[in-house]
């Protein structure tokens, strides 16, 4: 029995051109469809109306559609996660937002519900997954909407579980590093990495510097990867250093177009370098 499947659906139209709900019958689990078992007793099926909230998804938006909500910066959206398997479908309006500026994708889950949250390219694969436990939030930094290529999406989907009277919320606004009430007040402190980078053919560029710099970046979560291109001109000869996070150890896998892949770990708080990297695509 599926028990509490509440989602939220758009007018269903007039009864000339009503939407219709299907409900068929499976056999028992472990019984084969022989059509001899023993009948079930009766469903109930409960449908009741309100008034629609501004800020809430509307079923069906399981798959790309035309007209699909938007989620926009500085606004929020809210949706359910519900039947277990559920996936809900969101358009990244960029309009107003410049080309770097940092902004952050935030989302809050439902306590009953392991879910996932992705940005999709819409020809291609997903840019970036975060898996998010029971009840738990997530929040992608510096992410550069203006990199996203033309209708991207934001998919949440439930892995485990339904809470169709607890909603999760999506919210898309710049981001501040922790401590700052302005962007302007603190533009130093944000990091130059931007988001979504962890796909080895969409990395994130780090131009050369001959007189040498150093870049930041930000891990927004377990299982979060920066790709990023380190553009050595051929013939010249860097030193890399890295220093990781102080609660954070960081897995780091280096790739050239001459050379074989090498790994190397660096423990929380610890520093790295490896001298001598050769010019070239890295």
């Amino acid at each position: 029995a599926v028990r509490g499947v509440r989602p939220a659906f758009g007018p269903l139209g007039s009864t000339a051109g009503a939407s219709m709900v299907r409900v068929v019958c499976r056999s028992p689990k472990g019984k084969a469809a022989s059509g001899d078992g023993v009948p079930g007793g009766p469903y109930e099926l409960a449908v009741f109306s309100r008034p629609q909230r501004a800020d809430e998804e509307l079923e069906p938006n399981d798959a790309v559609r035309s007209d699909l909500p938007k989620l926009v910066v500085g606004a929020s959206l809210q949706g359910a996660l519900s039947p277990e398997g559920d996936v809900d479908l969101y358009v990244i309006g960029s309009a107003g937002v410049a080309a770097g500026q940092a902004m952050a994708l935030s989302a809050t889950g439902s306590p009953d519900v392991e879910w996932e949250l992705a940005i999709l390219d819409p020809d291609g694969p997903p840019l970036l997954v975060r898996a998010v436990a029971k009840g738990q939030a997530v929040l992608v930094p510096n992410l550069d909407l203006a990199a996203l290529p033309p209708g991207s999406l934001v998919r949440v989907r439930s892995i485990k579980g339904q809470a169709p009277d607890t909603p999760y919320a999506l919210g898309l606004q710049p981001w501040l590093p922790t401590g700052c009430a302005r962007a302007e007040d603190c533009a130093q402190l944000v990091p130059q990495e931007r988001e979504p980078n962890d796909l080895a053919e969409r990395p994130w560029l780090v131009a050369w510097q001959p007189a040498g710099q150093t870049v930041a970046g930000v891990l927004g979560g377990v299982g979060d990867v920066d790709q990023l291109a380190l553009q050595v001109p051929t013939g010249a000869v860097a030193t890399l250093t890295v220093t990781a996070p102080a609660t954070v150890g960081l897995g780091l896998h280096m790739q050239s177009d001459t050379l074989p892949a090498w790994t190397v770990s660096a423990a929380p708080g610890a520093q790295w370098s490896l001298p001598g990297v050769a010019g070239g695509p890295q």
